[in-house]
């Protein structure tokens, strides 16, 4: 599937199921326009597929399952959002998801048994929350998050048992080629990265891995937060591994608030304990397989410094005043909030919304579109006045399509609500069963070439 144009935008990918591709090609390739300028489709969203059987691995790249933008296009910004989607053993790249543009969010997913990892490859300021990254069967490979470029966020999310190594550790910080902000088929340094609120679980060997090389790699990683995540491994390790692996040293990275215990493997590091904590956390295992905090963990209330973007846990629960370390907010009056997703929540077959439509369905963006025009024709399309109520059924139909592009709808008032449905006629989502323009001449070669050019290939296949 390519998703591509002039002006693209607002196209949208939901409840498919993607399965069994084996030959080269991603199976969602989303980039966008070459002129005036390059700029990739923007506020795009994938949500509730489930991608499972991709690969096996090529000897050459190219069979990511999602590809966002390509490497010139690294200082576009995307705003899309890619959330709720599963992953079943996609094997078909080291890049099981692979970020080539900024300002983009991938939250809510769940990876299980994918050789490969999700990987910020180029741009920048991309968001990584809330996903499950699990290996449940020892299959060899299985990769976390690899981050290259400047602002990236890996905030609240869970690693079971990963058995990746090399560039498939759980989580590899790359060191650069190039500073960012300029193009390279290579590597960009990681700079003002924000690692905060994970939990790490019995993965095998280093779990944290900084400074990696694939290159020249002569641009440590620079002025980054590692911050109140917990790593901690109750299964035996090589003799060798080590919790933390430097393969340069970084410059002004800073660690606070983290507990880390292993029952055989070495910190790696010398820290101060406001830095690390060598302590059990007194994880239990959950009925959905995931670790969560005890009643009597050292974790609970032990995070330390102020990171606004993690105010909820991986549970998509308020944390409270005193937050606690790892992915997970100790409430003992909660449900267990969310699990990774199973087949039964993605894909075709999902469950649909009260309203007899899935939540966020795109004949929502019709309805508020006729709605606008009936507001239009009782004059009140123009900006509704602080004192002015805004009709209840705006906030109903204006909901999904709309709004999740700019905040959450709980956190939208009233008049932002009438702002959105009194812009300029939108244009209308593409429809994605349509084939892509035939590209032809000079645009057919350079999309053809376009696949692989942009990075080295890894050989480190597991």
């Amino acid at each position: 599937m390519f998703i591509d144009g002039d002006g693209s935008r607002l196209n949208r990918v939901d409840h498919n199921l993607f399965e069994g591709k084996r030959e080269l090609g991603n199976c969602i390739t989303i980039e966008g326009s070459e002129e005036p300028e390059l700029q990739v489709s923007q506020h795009d969203r994938i949500d509730h597929n489930h991608f499972r059987n991709i690969g096996p691995r090529h000897e050459e790249n190219g069979l990511e399952t999602i590809r966002l933008g390509w490497s010139r296009m690294f200082a576009s910004s995307g705003f899309t959002t890619v959330e709720e989607n599963l992953f079943e053993h996609c094997d078909g790249d080291a890049e099981v998801i692979s970020v080539k543009c900024s300002d983009n969010r991938l939250r809510r997913n769940t990876f299980i048994d994918c050789q490969g990892s999700l990987v910020l490859r180029h741009g920048n300021r991309n968001t990584v929350e809330e996903c499950f990254f699990l290996c449940n069967n020892g299959k060899r490979g299985v990769g976390g998050v690899r981050v290259i470029g400047e602002g990236h966020k890996i905030i609240n999310n869970y690693f079971g048992g990963l058995t990746g190594t090399g560039f498939y550790w759980p989580l590899v910080l790359m060191n650069g080629d190039t500073e960012p902000g300029t193009y390279t088929a290579s590597y960009h340094q990681v700079r003002q990265a924000l690692i905060a609120h994970n939990t790490f679980v019995n993965c095998i060997g280093n779990t944290l891995d900084i400074g990696k090389i694939n290159g020249t790699g002569q641009l440590p990683v620079k002025d980054s937060v590692i911050a109140n995540n917990i790593v901690v491994g109750y299964t035996p390790v090589g003799s060798e591994d080590v919790l933390v692996m430097f393969r340069s040293e970084p410059e002004n990275l800073v660690w606070q608030g983290n507990i880390m215990y292993h029952a055989s493997a070495e910190l790696g590091m010398t820290a101060p304990e406001s830095a690390v904590r060598w302590v059990d956390p007194k994880l239990v295992r959950s009925a959905d397989g995931v670790w969560r905090l005890a009643e009597a963990s050292p974790a609970i209330d032990a995070a330390e410094g102020s990171y606004p973007d993690v105010a909820r846990d991986l549970d998509g629960e308020v944390r409270d005043e005193r937050p606690d370390t790892g992915a997970d907010e100790y409430l003992p009056a909660s449900n267990g909030g969310r699990h990774p997703l199973t087949p039964a929540d993605v894909g075709v077959d999902a469950p649909e919304g009260d309203d007899g439509k899935r939540v966020g369905h795109r004949s929502d963006l019709r309805e508020a579109r006729r709605l606008r025009v009936r507001l239009a024709q009782r004059g009140q399309s123009g900006l509704v006045d602080a004192g002015h109520p805004v009709p209840d059924e705006l906030v109903v139909l204006v909901h999904p399509e709309l709004a999740r592009f700019a905040q959450p709808l709980a956190l939208l008032d009233r008049p932002v609500l009438s702002r959105i449905a009194s812009r300029p006629k939108l244009r209308q989502p593409r429809r994605i069963g349509q084939r892509p323009p035939i590209l032809g001449g000079r645009r057919r070669r350079q999309h053809q070439g376009r696949q692989n050019h942009d990075r080295p290939a890894l050989t480190c296949h597991e």
